[in-house]
């Protein structure tokens, strides 16, 4: 299953191929994760997403 988008905001468009046997699940799986920042999944972005978390309140208080 190969999920691309294209345009940005309102005008994206995604692109859904699927080789093979697909079932319903796989196809909602994957556009579930078209819609998800990806970046927290990783190990790097799970540590980037867990500071911004907890700075993120303190930054903003700080203007």
């Amino acid at each position: 299953m190969t999920v691309r988008e294209s345009g940005r905001g309102r005008g994206a468009l995604l692109s859904v191929r699927a080789e093979g046997r697909s079932q319903a699940a796989d196809l909602a799986l994957a556009l579930v994760f078209a819609g998800v920042d990806r970046s927290a999944l990783s190990r790097v972005g799970a540590v980037r997403a867990g500071v911004r978390r907890a700075f993120g309140p303190w930054a903003e208080a700080s203007y």
